[in-house]
């Protein structure tokens, strides 16, 4: 008779994918169980913290990296990660130097725009570089100036702004488990010193138009410049078939299009940026769900 605490443990197996559960599920119970043979504790007894931490990180593990599924999805949400973070150089650059130019600076402003400038710069050369606890350290350091506004401004905006910064954190832990494959350094760094080029020249431009208003101004003012590089990759990858890059770009659409929605109740030139984005990301979604399933789900092995 199956007791509850090897139902309790089946329970928690399925966490893992379905692949692995069938070659392992019965070796890891008979080893959990193996030294619990107390009938209270058959009866009313758990898991216990070291084996549930140990299983959460094997199922990530699997169901990220593995099987060209799984794997595709690891690159996908891998990429998230480093999307999101070349998004906070470029805009943690360019308020910086926004303030900075400003006839008042705001000191405390300064200081949370650098660090979520140097953060992402940091996390994303550590990684690059084989660093691997450092970049996600250095990432989380980069969440600092989003908790902080939720405390500053509306909640609506404040958590719309946030999102996409708070993703990229969970991705970034998510992803880079120990056995997760780190980026190529040279088109990363290369990247990221982009990125930080492009904030820092965007609002030196900003800097000679006049704060009139207008479509031109609101356009660069508001940050939309990663809605339309995004925007024009998701179209490049709409005819050319890599499932994680279009998942990816996708989902790094979604994160940004709630603050274009905040932003429509007072300005609405954003609109065909809100829209064109809404339309990629559902396209993408799409096209990369579809390319998901076409990849074999389990192990050569065992297909």
């Amino acid at each position: 008779m199956t007791s509850r605490l090897e139902n309790r443990y089946r329970v928690l197996l399925r966490a893992l994918p379905e692949w692995y559960r069938a070659e392992r599920e019965q070796e890891m119970l008979a080893v959990w169980l193996a030294e619990r043979t107390d009938e209270l504790d058959l009866e009313y007894g758990w898991p216990g913290w070291a084996e549930t931490r140990s299983l959460l990180g094997l199922a990530l593990r699997t169901r990220l990296s593995g099987p060209p599924r799984s794997a595709a999805l690891g690159d996908a949400v891998r990429l998230v990660a480093l999307i999101g973070l070349l998004v906070q150089v470029g805009l943690g650059t360019a308020y910086a130097v926004n303030i900075v130019l400003s006839p008042v600076a705001d000191l405390l402003a300064l200081v949370l725009d650098l660090l979520l400038a140097v953060g992402s710069v940091g996390a994303l050369a550590s990684l690059a570089t084989g660093r691997r606890v450092q970049g996600l350290v250095l990432g989380l350091v980069a969440l600092v100036p989003s908790l902080l506004g939720l405390a500053s401004h509306p909640a609506l905006w404040a958590i719309a702004n946030a999102l996409p910064e708070w993703a990229t954190a969970l991705c970034l832990v998510l992803g880079y488990h120990r056995e997760a494959p780190l980026p190529k350094a040279r088109p990363w760094l290369t990247a990221t010193a982009l990125a930080s080029g492009l904030g820092a020249a965007w609002w030196g431009a900003l800097s000679l138009l006049p704060r009139d208003g207008s479509a031109l101004w609101v356009q660069v003012d508001l940050g939309v410049a990663p809605g339309w590089a995004l925007s024009l990759a998701g179209l490049v990858l709409l005819v050319r078939p890599r499932p994680a890059a279009r998942l990816a770009v996708a989902a790094s659409l979604l994160l940004l299009l709630p603050e274009r929605l905040v932003l429509l109740s007072q300005f609405s030139v954003v609109l065909p940026q809100a829209v064109t984005m809404a339309v990629l990301a559902v396209a993408l979604g799409v096209a990369g769900l579809r390319d998901l399933r076409r990849l074999p789900g389990t192990p050569p092995a065992l297909a």
